[in-house]
């Protein structure tokens, strides 16, 4: 069993990945502000939301295998 940080931080490496899977478009979306206070909501196109989705995929993954495999579950 690994220690307590570890297991928290593959927690938190899952459901980061979860996240990302799940709602991939909140999970990008950030503001931009410029100097004279306009501002608006940046959005991806659909092609780099679904590579986000794949890759989050892929590392949700890695996530759940290794924390089966080091017996935190």
């Amino acid at each position: 069993m690994p220690p307590a940080f570890f297991t928290l931080f593959m927690v938190a490496f899952v459901a980061i990945g979860a996240l990302n899977v799940l709602k991939p478009r909140a999970m990008a979306r950030h503001q931009m502000r410029v100097r004279y206070g306009a501002k608006g909501d940046i959005e991806f196109s659909d092609t780099r939301i679904m590579l986000q989705r794949l890759v989050s995929l892929i590392v949700l993954v890695v996530g759940v295998w290794t924390m089966f495999s080091w017996g935190v579950w």
